[in-house]
């Protein structure tokens, strides 16, 4: 999620308005950010795991992005941040609390389903060939 969140901000700042060569393929992005964006923020279900709120989405994307501004931390880079910067760590407590939290549940949870279909639109859409994720990684969660 954080890398995810850093590429979004990376994205965000390289590109004053996203051209992807024509018009509706931009606006169709923008439309599965937006829409992941929605799913993070959302606090319709009344339940505030895995909630963050578009600021702290901007906030965390901008921590994770390397000190040359144009890349996201490694994981290995990012564990040690977590391990060793308080200040670093603070930021995604509320994730990891959430994450803890749901690893005990028996049912899945609807926002992390919402949120596993819309990157996947995104991915289809981005990658429709699969050349980069194949089909057997495609496979969506359902809602019930």
């Amino acid at each position: 999620m954080a890398d995810y969140l850093g590429q979004v901000e990376l994205l965000r700042g390289e590109v004053q308005f996203l051209d992807l060569g024509n018009h509706e393929d931009s606006r169709t992005v923008v439309r599965h950010l937006t829409a992941i964006s929605n799913v993070l923020n959302s606090d319709g279900y009344d339940d505030p795991h895995f909630r963050v709120f578009r600021s702290n989405q901007r906030a965390l994307g901008e921590l994770v992005i390397s000190d040359g501004n144009d890349r996201c931390l490694g994981y290995a880079e990012f564990c040690r941040r977590l391990d060793t910067d308080p200040d670093f760590a603070a930021w995604f407590e509320p994730l990891s609390d959430g994450i803890r939290e749901l690893a005990s549940w028996t049912r899945p949870h609807s926002g992390l389903v919402r949120l596993q279909i819309a990157l996947m639109d995104l991915i289809d859409f981005l990658d429709p060939d699969s050349d980069r994720f194949p089909d057997h990684r495609r496979s969506r969660l359902s809602l019930l």
